[in-house]
């Protein structure tokens, strides 16, 4: 109540919604004179999520009662538009984008990083096979887990080479560890698109990932990253370990690579001119 009486104090004639929540839904339905705008980032909800049927439901009131859907892939807009009855008129693209600070310089540490919250269809599975094929490399697996993926994960503690943090980290802890590894993987089964990745190219970190779902969009392979067959684990071991046998000064090279990759493309720096066109549309 609130937001609706900001919104009508200021006479505020457009909002932009970037997250889902549920106090999202009466803004959609009640603000009859304002132009409303709402991302859908998982299009098809993940395989094996306990929200899945949750949220197509959201997915399918957001394509009814907001203006426009915005998205942050070109993949699944036919998907969109058929799943959800939204008409391709009332879609439209934007690159995620975040605020990109100064290049941050690798360090020589030897680590590969897993972030974020932790589900089964992330790919946990493939993570004791991984972990088994680089014995050469350190591995974080950060951030809490949900308790099929925690038990999975658990069970692989005994691995040296293996460092399991599955709690909740903050924002500044988020940030440290990825400027302590050299490379960030995400090994994923499934995936619409990831913010990991343009945190990995804003803190200057190279990526590995299996290419599902609109990764493609994000990783230039050989580039910014390494886009790897989905679920082929012996060509995913191998490309970290060929990272790691590279010369320090040429992994610099990578990770500057990513740096400018995601300036380029992901940063805010950038995305103002096509953000402000997305909101005069």
């Amino acid at each position: 109540m609130k937001i609706f009486r900001i919104i009508k104090k200021l006479h505020i004639d457009t909002i932009y919604l970037e997250s889902l929540h549920v106090w999202n839904l009466p803004l959609l339905v009640f603000l009859r004179n304002v132009k409303k705008f709402h991302v859908i980032h998982d299009i098809i909800p993940h395989e094996g999520d306990r929200q899945a049927k949750i949220l197509r439901i959201f997915n399918r009131l957001i394509g009814v009662f907001a203006d426009y859907v915005v998205v942050h892939n070109t993949k699944y807009i036919d998907y969109l538009s058929h799943a959800y009855k939204v008409k391709r008129s009332n879609i439209r693209f934007i690159d995620i984008y975040k605020d990109f600070g100064e290049y941050i310089p690798l360090r020589e540490t030897g680590k590969v990083l897993f972030l974020g919250r932790i589900n089964l269809y992330k790919g946990v599975e493939y993570m004791e096979e991984i972990i088994k094929g680089c014995p050469q490399i350190s591995f974080d697996i950060v951030g809490r887990a949900t308790e099929e993926a925690e038990k999975y994960l658990r069970a692989m503690d005994s691995y040296p080479n293996l460092n399991l943090v599955l709690d909740y980290v903050s924002n500044e802890e988020y940030y440290s560890y990825l400027k302590d590894a050299e490379v960030i993987m995400l090994p994923y089964k499934t995936a619409t698109q990831s913010g990991v990745v343009i945190d990995a190219y804003k803190a200057s970190r190279y990526v590995v990932a299996f290419d599902v779902g609109a990764m493609g969009e994000q990783i230039e392979d050989g580039f910014s990253g390494d886009l790897i067959e989905s679920g082929n684990i012996e060509e995913f071991c191998h490309a970290l370990n060929k990272y790691f046998e590279l010369p320090f000064e040429d992994r610099e090279k990578k990770s500057l690579a990513a740096w400018n990759y995601g300036m380029e493309k992901f940063s805010v720096q950038r995305n103002v001119q096509e953000w402000t066109k997305l909101m005069n549309s």
